[in-house]
């Protein structure tokens, strides 16, 4: 992370509140292949608690995409990954009902590292196709645009 980056989570829960409400967030998703089988992971928080989503997440101030994309993938899945290819933004504001998030998804192979849960999630694993539990709007277009949901 570069000398300066602020992660805005750090915020008095209000005023983080009213940022959600008045900024467009930008994030990393990203689908992270490994024998042709595609990881995600179980939401222990709310929303779509119990459902499944990509991992990835919020973008600090200060710190480039691709930045964000290694550092959310590590705390995500524990895991250390090679960026493949950027897969597009996916814009859908009314994908998640905190805010408006502007999705850079990207596909990963892991490189290292070990499959760890955090406290966002409590399972990851690799499906050979997504299941129909998928929280988010925009991770079932962007495992739609990679094939791994009908």
């Amino acid at each position: 992370m570069r000398v300066g980056a602020y992660d805005p989570k750090n915020l008095p829960e209000d005023i983080y509140n009213l940022y959600l409400q008045i900024a467009v967030i930008p994030c990393v998703d990203f689908v992270i292949v490994s024998d042709g089988k595609v990881l995600l992971a179980r939401r222990n928080i709310p929303p779509n608690k119990g459902m499944w989503h990509l991992p990835g997440g919020r973008a600090i101030k200060g710190e480039r995409l691709v930045d964000t994309v290694t550092r959310k993938a590590r705390e995500e899945t524990g895991l250390e990954v090679e960026i493949v290819k950027y897969l597009g933004y996916f814009d859908y504001p009314e994908s998640d009902p905190r805010g408006h998030f502007l999705s850079h998804a990207y596909l990963l192979k892991p490189v290292g590292g070990e499959l760890r849960n955090n406290e966002e999630n409590s399972e990851l694993k690799f499906f050979d196709m997504a299941p129909k539990e998928i929280g988010f709007l925009h991770h079932k277009q962007i495992l739609k645009a990679t094939g791994f949901y009908d």
